[in-house]
């Protein structure tokens, strides 16, 4: 073996730099072959990393034993970790019309311990190609723990990021984190068949399709597995923000959209999604803010702040069904008096339960528009206005009394002030308000009537008082209440 500075790295561990395979980085050169050669080594070592430093490496598409459909710039390999510091730019003209291609592949028999890293950027050079939007610039087949960090994935003729697993499995325990994904023709990042997936802390924008978009049906009767977590993503200017068609376990968490068509939704084709959960998200500038089409086993649309112009939240589509969805503690902002709060659309909308909702608004005049044929077995509110500033954080108490009986509420920890609002169904309204406040250390709550709007001290509610020694407030029931009784903490904006 010839010791040069290539083998040297080999034999001692050390990272492997391109530019010792001949990558030139001039913008101008095909650097296709010397960056595969890097991979190609590390991979026979038995992994290792690949650096590909600063500088503009241009890659054409290949013909890959091992990949049946399409072609590839580069072919990731298995416990080979890219670390991208420069730009992986397609070259121009570098595939046909409708190729399948992506500047970055993975071999079809699945991708193992395999990561992109850095800051650099793959670059799909879409204004110098034939139009496509199957032309990827990351399209990886995965196994199990494959890593996306960190990079941006621009200007893609396709995708901008993809996962898939092998042809009829799951892939396992893969994430695409701190990324930024921008200009693609269809949609940003997309997962298929997932179990311990995560999308957390992206950037996606000016997208044609979707933003991020997850797809779990496996063409029979029920969702893959999932647990995915799907956290903290900023989106904008995309055809839907968040879609999850056909999943399990999801949980869609402090994510922002805005300038969608639609925020956030969750869809099925075969079987019912379940254990879908929404919660803690914005939208802003969107047609519609979500919407769950389809009959599902449990989507629970929590504490969100949905801004829109058409429609915030709705529930089923043209043609179809809808069922099994909880809304609750969302805060329902309209552009317009007459935009509709909540839409329940198409043939059969059931078990919905839809309650304790909140909009600021002045003379708003549709809440809940319903065009479904038949409404079966449905809870639905119209949400409560909270023009006056105060929309709630969180409900603390939820529970039955038929007879004179006290409850203490614990607040919640760390709250310094606020509303305290209180709800007994024997009004079927809201009854009382009181303010609340807490010393510093947390440790003494008084509470005091602060509005005089409301039925006093309300049909089922005696009396109300905070304590001297603890963060709680103590709530007695009048022997006339009947059935349940609410009690949520508002927080002013």
């Amino acid at each position: 073996m010839t010791l040069t500075k290539a083998t040297y790295s080999l034999i001692k561990g050390a990272p492997l730099n391109v530019v010792d395979y001949g990558a030139v980085g001039n913008g101008v050169a095909d650097d296709t072959a010397a960056i595969q050669a890097a991979i190609d080594a590390a991979f026979t070592a038995g992994g290792g990393v690949v650096v590909v430093p600063s500088g503009t490496y241009l890659l054409g598409a290949v013909t890959v034993t091992g990949i049946a459909t399409g072609v590839a710039g580069i072919v990731l390999k298995d416990n080979v970790v890219l670390q991208l510091d420069g730009t992986l730019k397609v070259k121009n003209n570098a595939y046909g019309v409708g190729a399948f291609y992506g500047a970055i592949r993975s071999l079809d028999t699945g991708l193992t311990g395999a990561s992109i890293v850095g800051k650099g950027t793959v670059d799909g050079n879409k204004a110098n190609q034939i139009a496509n939007t199957q032309a990827s610039n990351i399209y990886l087949t995965c196994t199990y723990n494959v890593t996306i960090d960190g990079i941006n994935s621009f200007n893609s003729n396709g995708m901008g990021i993809q996962l898939v697993p092998v042809t009829g499995l799951t892939h396992t325990a893969c994430s695409i984190v701190n990324t930024f994904v921008s200009d693609c023709t269809n949609i940003g990042i997309q997962v298929a068949h997932s179990l311990f997936m995560t999308i957390n802390n992206n950037r996606i924008t000016t997208c044609v399709d979707n933003g991020i978009d997850v797809y779990g049906d496996d063409g029979d009767t029920s969702p893959d597995n999932g647990l995915i977590t799907i956290c903290g993503n900023t989106i904008g200017n995309v055809l839907t923000g968040v879609f999850l068609e056909t999943t399990n376990r999801t949980s869609v968490v402090g994510n922002t959209v805005n300038g969608a068509t639609t925020g956030y939704h969750s869809n099925r084709i075969n079987g019912a999604a379940s254990e879908i959960t929404i919660t803690g998200n914005v939208s802003d500038d969107c047609d519609t803010a979500l919407i769950v089409s389809g009959d599902t086993n449990g989507v629970l649309i929590n504490s969100n702040a949905f801004g829109f112009s058409v429609a915030g939240m709705q529930f089923g589509f043209a043609g179809g069904n809808v069922s099994y969805a909880v809304a609750e503690n969302n805060l329902l902002t309209p552009t317009s008096t007459t935009t509709p709060l909540i839409s329940i659309v198409g043939v059969t909308a059931s078990f919905l339960n839809i309650k304790n909702n909140y909009y600021r608004s002045t003379g708003h005049t549709v809440f809940v528009s319903t065009t479904a044929s038949t409404v079966t077995a449905c809870i639905v509110e119209q949400p409560i206005n909270t023009a006056g500033g105060y929309w709630p954080v969180s409900l603390v108490y939820s529970g039955n009394t038929t007879s004179a009986a006290a409850v203490v509420l614990t607040l919640p920890s760390g709250w310094l002030g606020g509303k305290l609002v209180i709800k007994a169904t024997a009004g079927g309204a809201w009854h009382s308000v009181w303010s609340g406040s807490v010393a510093a250390s947390g440790s003494r709550t008084a509470v005091a009537q602060d509005s005089t709007a409301f039925t006093t001290p309300g049909n089922a509610i005696s009396s109300v008082a905070g304590s001297a020694g603890a963060q709680e407030v103590t709530i007695t029931f009048a022997a006339t209440g009947s059935g349940i009784a609410y009690a949520a903490i508002f927080t002013s904006f």
